[in-house]
């Protein structure tokens, strides 16, 4: 199985904001219905 992969954007490289609203855009569409989720602020399924 090869998973998609993501990219995320956002519309400012840095703040000190609280809220930050990102796009992710994935290379191809996420099938099966697990959804997406973040772990942390590092890791994202």
């Amino acid at each position: 199985t090869v998973h998609p992969t993501a990219s995320i954007s956002a519309s400012t490289s840095f703040t000190s904001a609280l809220n930050l609203p990102v796009v992710v855009t994935f290379n191809k569409p996420c099938l099966g219905g697990g959804g997406f989720t973040c772990s942390s602020i590092n890791a994202c399924d």
